[in-house]
């Protein structure tokens, strides 16, 4: 009896660990208190499809993705982990979703984003990102993205617009197009 049931529990643990969700990256860098999925975190946890990563008010976090992509969260960010495959040897098999639920971020793009750039999109409660080989930094309350290189698709409210390097893209809200502002018309809450 006693075999039996050791063999159910190695048969369990073998199907448990068969069915997790591979690694796609880790935690490179914490500063301050992060949770993953409400535990909290440390350098070198490693990432996975779903994790939902918060920051707390105090606190940065630096993660980094197996094709290279990095995102730099700030402090009162909330970064969700929807999608993400890279498969270097078959890129039409790529795809990275994500979502900033609050707060801010800086972006890197990685391999990804220069051999396949349509399969790169991060969501926001106010737009959607489309990545194309960039740099850029994010900041939520209205949508405000500065790019510093390459350049993104920026979709609300039926919409799109490709900022470049310079000038400040700005949505509203979900329910007003994108459009530039000059850093002087910026509203404090960018």
């Amino acid at each position: 009896m006693i075999a039996i049931f050791i063999v159910l529990i190695g048969m369990t643990l073998n199907v448990a660990a068969w069915a997790a969700p591979e690694g796609i990256g880790t935690l490179a860098d914490v500063q301050g208190t992060i949770e993953i999925n409400g535990a909290v975190a440390r350098v070198g946890t490693e990432l996975r499809l779903g994790m939902r990563v918060v920051t707390q008010p105090d606190s940065r976090a630096v993660l980094k993705f197996a094709d290279g992509q990095t995102v730099t969260l700030d402090p009162s960010s909330v970064f969700w982990i929807k999608d993400y495959r890279y498969a270097r040897n078959q890129p039409t098999a790529n795809r990275s979703s994500t979502e900033l639920l609050k707060g801010g971020m800086r972006f890197i793009s990685g391999a990804m984003a220069k051999e396949t750039p349509e399969t790169v999109k991060i969501e926001t409660p106010v737009a959607t990102i489309g990545i194309r080989g960039t740099d850029f930094t994010v900041v939520l309350g209205s949508l405000c993205l500065l790019v510093r290189e390459g350049a993104v698709i920026v979709s609300a409210a039926g919409k799109s617009m490709i900022g470049q390097a310079g000038p400040i893209v700005f949505v509203q809200d979900a329910n007003t197009p994108p459009r530039f502002l000059p850093a002087s018309e910026l509203p404090l809450r960018c």
